[in-house]
């Protein structure tokens, strides 16, 4: 996929009722489409949509539109307390970060869902929420599905297991040997697609907070690395060591720095 940046996108601004009241909407260049869409969006007046569980301080939503065959994710960030309300003064929004933070993930060789449209509600230049609309990517649950659900079949296959295992530790240790920390490295926030070879390709969901660093300090490795670890359902002891021990290889880690990481 060509690497696309956020001054390639279209904007339009579109006045709404209240004095200073606007709505600010971004599209990818190849479809005008999305400026009607968005406003539709936005009035509660676009049809086939059905909402998807999120946290409290989200909206989201997932359909198909027009006669597209694609499914399109759409997540409104609120604002969650006075302290983010100050901060979008000063900051892009939530879902701009999160558009800003997918971009990175794609420059630095990973892999996030495809973004098409961006909207931010202003009023007096002020953030009051925003959207982002990302194509759906099939037949990818997130990793917890991966190890706890079983339809998916990994619990009764060691071998493919194994397999998962194995991609998730080398995925998770090329992205800090790359220098990235994720802001919610849970396993719900990465969705893993199993591939004909026998092996699984990762994607990253919730990158509003994605930070690059020249090295990644320790401290942020270690809680990358917790985050990972909070889920324990449907994962052994010998399952997380064969996770560490291809995160370690991929990460690139000295055997001194693998125990005092393993301890913290």
């Amino acid at each position: 996929m060509k690497e696309s940046t956020i001054n390639e996108w279209i904007k339009k601004t579109v006045r709404l009722p209240g004095l200073g009241h606007v709505l600010e909407i971004r599209h990818t260049p190849s479809n005008e489409g999305w400026q009607q869409i968005a406003l539709d969006y936005w009035n509660k007046t676009l049809p086939n949509l059905s909402i998807v569980p999120s946290s409290k301080f989200a909206i989201v939503h997932r359909g198909k539109i027009n006669d597209s065959s694609l499914y399109y994710y759409f997540k409104r960030f609120l604002i969650r307390d006075k302290r983010d309300r100050i901060k979008h003064c000063f900051l892009p929004s939530r879902a701009h970060r999160a558009l800003l933070g997918g971009f990175l993930i794609e420059k630095s060789g990973f892999r996030a869902p495809h973004p098409v449209c961006l909207i931010e509600e202003r009023r007096f230049g002020i953030i009051r929420s925003s959207m982002l609309v990302t194509e759906e990517i099939s037949d990818a649950p997130n990793m917890r599905d991966w190890l706890n659900k079983s339809e998916l079949g990994i619990a009764q296959s060691v071998t493919r297991k194994r397999a998962l295992l194995k991609s998730f530790g080398l995925e998770v240790g090329a992205w800090h040997a790359s220098g990235l920390h994720h802001g919610d490295m849970r396993i719900g926030n990465i969705l893993c697609q199993a591939q004909n070879n026998g092996t699984f390709v990762l994607f990253w969901l919730d990158n509003e907070r994605i930070r690059r660093f020249k090295k990644l300090p320790t401290h942020l490795r270690v809680h990358n690395l917790m985050q990972v670890n909070m889920e324990r359902t449907g994962v052994s002891l010998t399952d997380r060591m064969r996770f560490w021990k291809a995160y370690s290889k991929a990460a690139g880690l000295e055997p001194n720095n693998e125990k005092s990481i393993i301890a913290k």
